[in-house]
């Protein structure tokens, strides 16, 4: 049972923000932790209806630009251009001709050799996307036990906490990987409930009349479970990254003891989990405003900041001395640190939002007296 109000909990979790972040400051810390929260994730926790009919014009341009001069009515290439009501040049039926002949019968014949390229090309693209995914999965369930350590400890340590916690971080990534099938399922079959009643209405078909309501009616269902799916996936994340790497991490156990546990406390404590579920909701709408707000005022100054950097260099080298080349060495060495900066800084908005909010789930489940204290309330103001 909670016997601390959230107004301490949040008043806690400022000062330990600031603690962590600001008392004292140091950017070698600041660019550690802002790579631990990068990597645990900790950042992001706060055709056509018409037909395809064109009028015909007696414009030559706009004839040359409209494909249907190379059609017949079965729809292949190569019509004749004395079918043609057109008062066309012999020049410009020249291009047409070249245009028809070559370019569409090169494609043509060539068309299974691009597809074989495509293949070979696609195949281990594909297979280099899932390692990726893979890969940063593993990186992320590690890492949210780093992350752990640091707003615990109040350090930047990457190297002992990421080995230490290997056993539970493991763990977790097997659940990221039993989760992610189930995930790909999912929107694989809400794909499904849209495509095939529209394609059973016609609505693919070029010449489809049907009723806009008509094509609404059959997306709210879908549309529907598509949110409530979102939404369940989003609490169940907040779940594990709030609290069960919590238990995991503090009772060392894996990911299926670490939920049972956080199920039991959850079942004690509904009420309180229930506040603190919609005071998250409106503290993340809140921080999203001063995260935009903040993220629209950087974009303005890097902007201008542009404009001096580049835009003087460039009226002087370009427009006055025509030095293209050296304009581009210039632009080339300072364009990639300007980047990296603005990138850095960029993301370095969200990191006090992220300390407070994984502080703020300390402080709640401390509060609840259920045998989890990973911030006691007298150590807040400093250490």
């Amino acid at each position: 049972m909670r016997k601390i109000g959230f107004d301490t909990i949040i008043t806690k979790s400022l000062d330990r923000t600031v603690l962590i972040l600001f008392k004292p400051f140091s950017l070698k810390k600041w660019l550690k932790l802002l790579f631990i929260a990068f990597l645990a994730g900790a950042l992001t926790s706060g055709g056509s209806f018409g037909g395809g009919n064109y009028p015909r014009t007696r414009d030559s341009e706009a004839a040359i630009q409209d494909n249907s001069i190379f059609t017949n009515d079965h729809g292949t290439s190569g019509q004749r251009l004395e079918d043609l009501d057109l008062d066309l040049s012999l020049e410009e039926k020249g291009r047409i001709s070249y245009i028809s002949d070559e370019d569409e019968g090169f494609l043509g014949k060539d068309k299974k050799v691009w597809l074989g390229i495509g293949a070979v090309l696609l195949i281990p693209a594909v297979i280099l996307i899932i390692l990726l995914i893979i890969l940063f999965a593993w990186l992320g369930a590690r890492f949210r036990f780093v992350w752990f350590n640091s707003i615990v400890e109040n350090v930047d340590d990457i190297g002992e906490p990421f080995n230490g916690y290997s056993r539970e971080g493991n763990s977790l990534f097997k659940f990221y990987m039993v989760l992610l099938p189930i995930m790909l399922a999912f929107f694989a079959i809400v794909a499904l409930t849209v495509f095939l009643p529209l394609k059973g209405m016609g609505v693919f078909d070029s010449n489809f009349q049907g009723s806009a309501f008509k094509v609404l009616g059959a997306l709210i269902i879908p549309l529907l479970i598509f949110i409530g799916g979102i939404i369940l996936l989003i609490i169940i994340n907040v779940c594990i990254d709030h609290f069960v790497v919590t238990i995991m991490a503090m009772d060392r156990c894996s990911f299926v003891e670490g939920w049972r546990k956080f199920t039991a406390v959850f079942k004690q404590n509904v009420k309180d989990f229930v506040i603190y579920f919609l005071l998250l909701l409106g503290l993340g709408i809140i921080s999203l405003i001063i995260t935009a707000t903040i993220a629209i005022i950087i974009i303005l100054i890097a902007f201008l900041l542009a404009l001096i950097i580049f835009g003087i260099p460039y009226f002087l080298l370009v427009s006055l001395l025509s030095l293209e080349i050296v304009f581009l060495i210039f632009a080339m060495m300072l364009g990639i640190p300007f980047l990296l900066v603005f990138f850095l800084i960029t993301l370095s908005i969200g990191l006090p939002f992220a300390v407070f909010f994984r502080s703020f789930s300390f402080y709640f489940i401390s509060s609840l007296q259920a045998g989890y204290t990973p911030l006691v309330f007298e150590d807040a103001k400093g250490e």
